[in-house]
């Protein structure tokens, strides 16, 4: 009961007065979310500039999808999905949600960096030639030239666009209508789908991604999320 009523006042303690978040806890949230990132981003570059024995993943799966530049704008839109979750959870109202979501997400995100030190692995599914020259063959070599294709299984592609699904449509307001399921779910799709026809990603980083993604949010939603019925919670965004 006691910690129960300091987490009210903490709650209380963020928002201004005609209850929505004050303006310095947004910008806290706005500032913690860019440095997780920033940070996020320094690591990564640093695991891919290493120059370590890797396991080329392939399975007789990928032979048969064939390559298609025209996924280019499928796989760019991760950036303004990811971008998107991490504002709508950063205006939620529900003080700890926004703090719990950056943790799986990122928690995740940093793991599987771990797994590529562990097992470094690659694709070597890049085209050696491209098919056809166009605008989306052009954004394909500039996106060869700043991602490698080393670390790749388990895709944080996937993993992260799957975790950012289910956690704004199961712990956020926006679960309440089916046409916000039916819009997250074709970015999901196409988002996952781009990796592989891309070539990007094998098959099997796809399937691992999804298996992370999966296990790591239920186990965020039994232990880690607070149990407060995801459809209460509210956010100070006009959606």
């Amino acid at each position: 009961m006691v910690v129960a009523l300091a987490n009210m006042q903490k709650e209380r303690d963020m928002m201004s007065g005609n209850g929505i978040l004050s303006k310095s806890e947004l910008k806290k949230r706005y500032l913690v979310g860019i440095g997780i990132y920033v940070l996020y981003q320094l690591t990564f570059f640093f695991v891919e500039s290493l120059n370590l024995n890797y396991q080329v993943i392939h399975h007789p799966i990928d032979d048969l999808i064939p390559f298609y530049e025209f996924w280019m704008p499928a796989y760019l839109s991760w950036f303004p999905y990811l971008a998107f979750s991490l504002i709508y959870f950063a205006h939620q109202t529900r003080g700890r949600l926004y703090y719990q979501y950056l943790g799986l997400l990122f928690g995740g995100m940093f793991a599987t960096l771990v797994i590529y030190l562990i097992w470094p692995n690659m694709v070597d599914l890049r085209p050696a030639a491209f098919p056809r020259d166009n605008l989306f063959t052009d954004l394909v070599r500039v996106l060869h030239v700043v991602d490698t294709p080393t670390n790749v299984c388990p895709s944080i592609h996937v993993y992260a666009t799957l975790v950012a699904h289910l956690s704004l449509m199961r712990q956020t307001q926006l679960g309440k209508k089916r046409v916000y399921h039916l819009i997250s779910l074709v970015f999901v799709i196409l988002i996952l789908a781009s990796t592989v026809f891309l070539k990007q990603h094998s098959i099997v980083d796809l399937f691992w991604g999804v298996i992370m993604g999966l296990a790591l949010y239920f186990l965020a939603k039994r232990f880690w999320f607070d149990e407060t019925p995801h459809y209460e919670c509210k956010a100070n965004m006009d959606i």
